[in-house]
């Protein structure tokens, strides 16, 4: 592996990547991203700023007024131990419903939220109401109400289910993984519709994105066994990342961007040169040490220490949690195991003293990789679907659930409960953060985007 000091501009040949030195603030106003709006355009109880139906007709992408045939097959909440018919309080301090469909996926970066959805659409949106253009209030009284979400562009006619999305580090780009193999890449700064970049070389379902750290150079994974690289800038594809023998499920950029990961459904982990597109290193269970065969992987992450910890962490549909060398491939150590698919599988930001996998038996371990014992474990009242750290306070960790549920926890303290925020009908399928991490976003099955202020200690 390459371990000298190079800048990520160096990476990709014609592509921009910006050092941190030279980042543009996430704050900053993106490209005229909604100008000319006015505060009807916040998305409320599903009306837009011209009285239509918010973000779109009926979901199916086609604007012809009629839904699709099909249905997006429902969670089976009882069979999950969750009482679909109980009463919920709701935490939230804002109910979007820009989709008539579940909400897969939610990302956020600076002022600007994109979201996926089982409507076929993918939508972005902000909680700035500079940036949605939307005029400064008169008087304190006739100021926007908190956390509500204002449309800034729909991206429609996806043909299938968006599952995932993704924004650059600048928040100027704004990907979308679709079902039927499209990838849709797009400037935050256009209108409906404009600017959009439909790559269609799959034909399999897309099962994630991921933009480069540092730059607009985008990853994506099918389940043909294929991973793609894009470049969002200008709207081209790249390169190919063949190899793996089953879907590739996962991936990551490692955090320095001269090396990505991917993981596969035949259970190899591979570390990819980029320039090249080459693989680097292949973790596997050649020596009957990691994920046994026939396990798939489900969840993946890089050590945040880059050359100088190289190390990634891959989680198992079996439950089955592993640390290994992305210099070498060698396999480090095996992580004490959940009893179901750990979804979600992340290290700590900044010295990554901590790794916490997370499992749908709704369990959560927390690690530490300097001594490699465990910390703590906690648990939802169903499956962990995901899991994010906060982007300031390195400890705190908030977690989305089958159990509608988001949950926060201090890592620290060998997982301490911190707070719990109801209002979700059904499964909590992703979550992010926002506003500096005083706020969250997440997506549901249930159709919405909530938002929640997480200085408010949750209620349980």
């Amino acid at each position: 592996m390459d371990t000298t000091d190079e800048t990520d501009a160096e990476t990709f040949t014609g592509v921009e990547v910006v050092d941190d030195a030279g980042a543009p603030s996430p704050e900053a106003d993106p490209a005229d991203g909604g100008a000319g709006r006015d505060a009807d355009a916040a998305i409320t109880a599903g009306g837009d700023a011209d009285g239509d139906e918010a973000m779109g007709d009926d979901g199916d992408g086609e604007g012809d007024g009629e839904a699709d045939d099909h249905e997006e097959p429902e969670l089976d909440l009882e069979n999950l131990g969750v009482d679909d018919s109980s009463p919920v309080r709701d935490d939230a301090i804002h109910i979007c419903t820009a989709h008539t469909g579940a909400v897969y996926a939610v990302a956020s970066v600076g002022p600007i939220i994109a979201t996926g959805s089982g409507d076929d659409t993918g939508a972005l949106l902000t909680a700035d109401p500079a940036v949605a253009g939307v005029a400064a209030a008169g008087a304190v009284g006739d100021a926007p109400p908190a956390g509500v979400l204002y449309s800034l562009a729909r991206t429609a006619g996806l043909g299938e289910s968006v599952s995932c999305v993704g924004l650059s580090a600048d928040g100027a780009y704004a990907a979308y993984g679709v079902e039927n193999g499209v990838v849709a890449v797009r400037g935050v700064g256009g209108a409906d519709g404009q600017g959009v970049t439909l790559f269609e070389e799959s034909t399999a379902a897309i099962n994630f994105v991921a933009f480069h750290p540092r730059g607009p150079v985008l990853l994506a994974g099918d389940a043909d066994g294929t991973g793609w690289l894009i470049n969002a800038a200008t709207a081209s594809f790249m390169a190919v990342f063949a190899g793996h023998a089953g879907a590739v499920t996962c991936g990551r950029w490692a955090p320095h961007g001269r090396t990505a990961v991917t993981g596969c459904a035949d259970g190899a982990v591979r570390v990819w040169n980029p320039k090249a597109a080459t693989v680097a290193v292949t973790v596997s269970n050649e020596l009957g040490n990691y994920h046994p065969d026939g396990v798939g992987i489900v969840g993946i992450d890089v050590h945040p220490g880059g050359d100088a910890t190289p190390v990634g962490a891959s989680g198992g549909d079996d439950g089955s949690v592993f640390l290994w060398s992305a210099a070498t491939g060698k396999v480090l150590t095996r992580v004490p195991p959940h009893g179901d698919s750990a979804e979600a599988v992340t290290f700590a930001p900044g010295g990554g003293e901590h790794l916490v996998s997370g499992a749908l038996d709704g369990t959560l371990r927390v690690w530490d990789v300097v001594v490699g014992a465990e910390r703590g474990a906690m648990a939802h009242d169903a499956g962990v679907t995901c899991a994010v750290w906060h982007p300031t306070d390195v400890g705190l960790l908030l977690s989305g659930s089958l159990d509608r549920t988001l949950r926060l926890w201090d890592a620290r303290a060998g997982g301490r409960a911190v707070g719990v925020w109801r209002g979700h009908t059904k499964a909590v399928l992703d979550v992010a953060w926002g506003g500096g991490g005083g706020t969250a976003y997440s997506a549901s099955d249930d159709g919405t985007v909530r938002v929640w202020d997480m200085r408010r200690t949750g209620g349980d």
